[in-house]
């Protein structure tokens, strides 16, 4: 009976998408329009908006993406449409893929251009996974995430320093993981 009725009406999913994705381009429509005026520079085709020191040191780190980790520059690309220099996000805009950032005190990213270049590459598939395939947030999809990140910092040639951190996470989730298999 219910496979007839999913015969005859089709998936669900076909009529849920065009209302949320009417929904994502009115919200990019909007937060274009309201920096439509403001000076930014782009590449490809992620907006970046912010002081010199900043934008320059976000093209470096777009720059190598795209010539040492070209999947990843792609998946910016597709995922990300802004990076803004802004000390408070504006949570509504964070799921249309625009990224802000806290610039240190001197102006540029409190990290290296490498390693952003890697966030933004985590970024991007954690948007792919819960905003294009649907996938709800879970440890798995974490991992999924945290291990694109560690690609990504060794095809950037990141610093030791930045792995400790993640390695740790990822250790943590999979421990946990490991934990619930075996306590089912």
């Amino acid at each position: 009976m219910i496979v007839r009725w999913l015969i005859t009406r089709g998936p669900i999913w076909r009529t849920l998408i065009p209302h949320r994705t009417s929904k994502l381009k009115l919200l990019v429509r909007r937060y274009s329009s309201e920096h439509e005026g403001m000076l930014n520079t782009a590449v490809g085709r992620v907006a970046i908006y912010g002081n010199r020191a900043f934008t320059s040191q976000v093209r470096e780190a777009l720059f190598h993406l795209q010539q040492q980790f070209p999947w990843g520059f792609s998946m910016v690309q597709r995922y990300i449409i802004a990076i803004e220099q802004r000390a408070t996000p504006i949570m509504a805009y964070a799921g249309i893929g625009v990224r802000f950032e806290r610039a240190a005190q001197n102006g540029s990213l409190p990290v290296d251009p490498k390693r952003y270049g890697a966030l933004l590459v985590r970024m991007a598939v954690g948007l792919r996974i819960h905003m294009r395939l649907r996938i709800p947030p879970s440890a798995r999809t974490q991992l999924l995430e945290l291990l694109t990140d560690v690609n990504a910092m060794k095809r950037l040639g990141c610093e030791q320093r930045y792995y400790y951190s993640i390695w740790n996470q990822i250790h943590r989730i999979e421990r946990s993981l490991r934990n619930s298999v075996a306590g089912t």
